[in-house]
């Protein structure tokens, strides 16, 4: 973990996001997104897996693609935030505010979403970073979409 999110992580003890449903009610696009979010934040361990899983379902060059730009969207995400998102464990039956807000990011930028609708109205990240952050999601959202189609 980077050394701007581990003094967030001291500086922000105390902040707690709420819980905002079961992971149950997700569909199935949202579940796989909040998954390898999980995963990529669990450190290396999780983030192996993370790479392992997008290179079986999407070949060496998809999977290399996807888990770089899964990478770029979470390191942007978490030095940009203007405060330290809250994560659930990986076995979570819960997820967060915080968890939900990533899980529509991913939905979103692949039906369209601009940067102002996302950033004008966001509490997490400043508008600079809207068109990065939104072609990254778009990249990653189709790649859990491609997943998900090779699973059927």
């Amino acid at each position: 973990m980077s050394m701007i999110s581990n003094q967030r992580d001291k500086e922000d003890k105390t902040f707690d996001s709420a819980v905002t449903d079961f992971c149950k009610n997700l569909n199935r696009f949202e579940a796989t997104t909040l998954s390898y979010l999980r995963l990529w934040y669990n450190g290396i361990d999780g983030r192996k897996k993370l790479e392992r899983d997008l290179t079986v379902n999407l070949g060496y060059v998809g999977g290399y693609k996807a888990t770089r730009a899964f990478g770029e969207l979470c390191d942007v995400i978490i030095r940009k935030t203007r405060r330290r998102l809250v994560f659930q464990p990986i076995d979570s039956a819960k997820y967060t505010e915080d968890e939900s807000w990533f899980i529509k990011l991913i939905a979103n930028s692949i039906n369209g979403l601009s940067n102002d609708e996302l950033f004008m109205k966001s509490l997490f990240l400043p508008q600079d970073v809207g068109p990065s952050v939104v072609v990254l999601a778009n990249e990653i959202g189709i790649a859990i979409k491609s997943v998900l189609i090779k699973a059927d």
